[in-house]
């Protein structure tokens, strides 16, 4: 029943822009959480732009993104009666995706699916702005992260690109916030370091370390 209806939403056309206050979210996941199919289809198609453009970044195997997009859809909904509001809804289900993946991750180490951590440009789910595309930046960016420990490619996605703030990465994680400050520092060293050759680049991710 949930995979028919994630299915189902999925045939639709979805957005990120259908964000409600967060009464209106406590509510919708309230509902979702007792059975209620409207409401359960509501919060597929609102969240999955985000859990699908997550697992993208996280692997580099479009099948295997697709499938562990499902699982963190059911996980979401299965959990909706846990979120209690104290974050944006949003943000509480990449909490729960990104746990998804990261369990997975560990299960397949072997299998190097982290890398590239960021999609090709054909990717339908964009994770950077026009003016860093228009400059081919999502391969060369890939490929620098590529290179660097699961550890700080992590902190470096999660800060610079889906624009979490130190302290939300250590509630995502749950490492120590003084531990991602440091792996952040260490991943930026890291990546100005490679981004030397490319200042424009490097003017974007600067922009984004405040």
């Amino acid at each position: 029943m949930v995979t028919t209806l994630i299915m189902d939403a999925a045939s639709k056309k979805v957005s990120e822009n259908i964000v409600g206050t967060r009464d209106a979210d406590l509510r919708l996941a309230k509902l979702a959480s007792e059975g209620d199919s409207s409401a359960q289809r509501r919060l597929v198609i609102r969240l999955m732009p985000l859990v699908r453009r997550t697992m993208s970044y996280m692997t580099n195997d479009q099948a295997l993104a697709q499938d562990l997009a499902q699982i963190a859809l059911i996980r979401i909904l299965g959990n909706a009666g846990g979120y209690r509001g104290q974050s944006s809804l949003e943000f509480w289900a990449g909490k729960v995706s990104y746990r998804v993946a990261l369990s997975e991750i560990k299960k397949t180490s072997k299998r190097k699916i982290l890398a590239p951590m960021i999609p090709q440009p054909s990717s339908p789910f964009p994770i950077v702005d026009d003016a860093v595309a228009s400059l081919h930046a999502k391969q060369k960016l890939s490929d620098m992260l590529s290179k660097m420990s699961k550890k700080h490619r992590i902190v470096l996605i999660l800060r610079h690109i889906e624009g979490y703030s130190v302290s939300e990465i250590a509630n995502l994680t749950g490492v120590p916030l003084n531990t991602i400050r440091e792996r952040l520092r260490i991943a930026r060293i890291k990546l100005r370091r490679a981004l030397t050759r490319e200042p424009e680049l490097m003017s974007w991710v600067l922009g984004r370390e405040k």
